[in-house]
């Protein structure tokens, strides 16, 4: 008998140091997400206890004794007062001493696998005074959801609604230990953050973090100075374009304005919207200039083409600034009963529920309604979510005929090389 589970990456998007105990543990105030890279951990039946380390960055970790994942191991056995061995295989795909709190949710990981090989059952009180003991982030590493924490990391509370969000990771492969920072944290002590278990959209998420902080950025920075470079330097960009017309438009965020849109018109490159219906702003996206093939090889796509716009299939819509929007496919339209439904509509209502890591709405046929909409969900690790939950939550956040028909949970999505999700194959 064997099982296999993901630990996933834990990072703090904010976290204000408020005070420090008689015991010298500073007390936090933090917003915690988990991230979709992540260590693997497998367990299979054997009478010792055994650790195997493979992966990237196996070769960092010191003697296997140490390990995270076996004082992890060790701790519910003595716990639960048991003999009992088990194989364990760590595949350490997370690097060492990053922030990300590898070692916690290896260990948050290894306990949640023991408990199933071993048979055992243990109250919620018990498993977070068991994660405590281990390290201060395993308690909120055992519960694996977004969640603002406090005191030492046991006061969690976790959010019901959490908007999926990309996140630049960059590390300069130098370690930094916790321990190291917060035993040289000098600074006066911040207020809590607010704290909220309701919906967080994006626009609130980011405001969020405008009146936020994180407090050890300053050490993080002393201790690894390439931090300092990259944060004062580096800028974050978008842009659009297709095989046939690569970089159309292009745009640097210098703030959180436009967020959603993908730019402006890049020099010498015309853009426009194509719609049969004069009174829409949305419509399929042309584009004329220098970056545009001249045709294709042979002559199966020309109709691709009139008086030198290719036309993309691509539907936007374009703001009072010139900024583009991509909504989508103009092949992915659900028609229902003549009313024109975008895909990434229900796709961005469904997304802000915490426990979903993707979803995608195709049209299903329908006897009356000419088309309907089916929606394949697929959920995040150590997700509890149900079709009821989400049904409920797009029949308050969707007019009627936007809400899916027909909810179903998949293991992940079709995809091509490049990652985009083969939507064809799901209708």
């Amino acid at each position: 008998m064997s099982f296999s589970i993901e630990a996933p990456a834990k990072i703090n998007l904010c976290l204000h140091v408020v005070g420090r105990r008689r015991d010298n543990y500073h007390l936090i105030s933090s917003l915690v997400i988990f991230l979709g890279i992540f260590d693997t951990i497998s367990v299979s039946e054997s009478k010792t206890l055994k650790l195997n380390i493979k992966g990237p960055f196996a070769k960092y970790l010191g003697p296997k004794k140490g390990n995270s994942v076996i004082k992890a191991a060790l701790a519910l056995r003595k716990f639960c007062n048991l003999k009992t061995g088990a194989e364990i295989t760590l595949t350490k795909n997370l690097p060492i001493s990053s922030g990300i709190g590898g070692g916690s949710t290896d260990c948050a990981a290894t306990i949640k696998l023991l408990l199933k090989l071993w048979k055992i059952k243990i109250g919620n009180k018990e498993l977070m005074k068991l994660g405590q003991s281990l390290g201060a982030d395993v308690p909120v590493c055992l519960i694996g959801r977004p969640s603002f924490i406090g005191g030492i990391g046991e006061d969690i509370k976790t959010i019901e609604s959490f908007p999926n969000i990309w996140i630049l990771l960059v590390n300069p492969r130098k370690q930094i230990f916790t321990k190291k920072i917060f035993s040289n944290f000098k600074k006066k002590y911040s207020k809590k953050v607010p704290s909220s278990s309701k919906l967080f959209t994006l626009k609130k998420l980011i405001s969020f973090l405008k009146r936020s902080d994180n407090d050890l950025t300053s050490l993080a920075v002393h201790y690894a100075p390439e931090i300092k470079k990259i944060l004062n330097d580096g800028k974050v960009a978008t842009y659009y374009g297709l095989t046939e017309a690569s970089r159309s438009t292009f745009m640097i965020f210098d703030s959180n304005e436009k967020i959603e849109s993908v730019g402006k018109p890049s020099d010498g490159i015309s853009l426009k919207l194509v719609s049969n219906n004069d009174k829409s702003s949305i419509g399929e996206i042309w584009i004329k200039g220098k970056n545009v093939i001249e045709r294709y090889w042979n002559e199966e796509y020309k109709e691709n083409f009139t008086d030198g716009w290719l036309k993309t299939g691509d539907l936007g819509r374009v703001d009072d600034d010139g900024y583009l929007y991509i909504l989508g496919r103009v092949d992915e339209l659900i028609n229902i009963s003549g009313e024109k439904v975008y895909p990434q509509e229900i796709e961005r209502a469904v997304k802000v529920l915490s426990g979903i890591d993707d979803a995608v709405a195709v049209p299903m046929k329908h006897e009356v309604f000419g088309e309907v909409v089916k929606l394949f969900v697929k959920k995040s690790i150590k997700s509890d979510i149900s079709k009821t939950d989400i049904l409920t939550h797009c029949i308050k956040n969707l007019e009627r005929f936007k809400v899916p028909a027909k909810i179903e949970f998949v293991e992940d999505f079709p995809r091509t090389n490049y990652g985009k999700i083969k939507r064809f194959m799901l209708k």
